[in-house]
């Protein structure tokens, strides 16, 4: 299993670019390896601005980082080279015709055309662990945000470190190992993935419908 946090420039999926993140490599519930990655934005604006100071990064430190294309062959290389299993602690999305989530969209959309079907074939949509799918399932929340899904499952978390890259990896990490005691989690991805993939199915072409501003009467 490879465990994921990343952090970005940018709530939006489609105009976010990773600049750091923290992945943890588990083989029979052990860590085995971890790799401490940077990326340089292509692109730095004020919403970069913005979400790096939550990260704590400074923009100094950000554009220090190596170049993309860089980057995500030092990444490629790490990565296992067999089919895992593919955490984190972040909503499912559709990508294309794939069920996947923000961080392995981010991802994707990084990698050339071969690393990209290579991707897919490494991580496959039925084997994508979403612990936020997860806390769904087995507890009611008003929010299924890192921070109040920890204090549900009883582990410690401190705010003060949150939104930092290693300590949110290491936080989904003790989620996982928390829900694999609740779920089977082979069984849950692949329950997960056909739902999602069923829900997304039934959608309007397009997207959810948008809700129509009524014209105000003049009369």
């Amino acid at each position: 299993m490879v465990v994921v946090d990343l952090e970005t420039t940018s709530d939006n999926p489609s105009t976010a670019e990773p600049i750091t993140g923290h992945f943890i490599h588990v083989v029979d519930g052990s860590v085995v390896r971890t790799l401490d990655w940077k990326c340089r934005p292509r692109i730095w604006g004020k919403e970069a601005e913005e979400a790096v100071a939550i990260h704590g990064i400074k923009k100094e430190e950000a554009m220090a980082g190596p170049m993309w294309i860089n980057a995500m062959r030092e990444l490629w290389q790490w990565l296992p080279k067999h089919q895992v299993h593919f955490a984190c602690h972040a909503r499912r999305r559709m990508f294309g015709k794939q069920v996947t989530f923000d961080h392995a969209v981010l991802m994707v959309q990084f990698f050339d055309v071969g690393q990209h079907y290579e991707f897919a074939r490494r991580f496959p949509p039925r084997k994508i662990l979403s612990t936020h799918s997860m806390a769904q399932k087995i507890i009611t929340l008003p929010n299924y945000g890192l921070a109040n899904v920890c204090k549900a499952m009883e582990l410690e978390f401190d705010s003060t470190q949150h939104h930092g890259a290693e300590y949110d990896a290491q936080k989904c990490l003790q989620l996982v190992r928390k829900f694999a005691t609740k779920l089977d989690l082979e069984k849950f991805a692949l329950e997960d993935y056909e739902y999602t993939k069923e829900e997304s199915e039934h959608e309007p072409a397009g997207g959810p419908p948008k809700k129509v501003r009524k014209k105000k009467n003049t009369a």
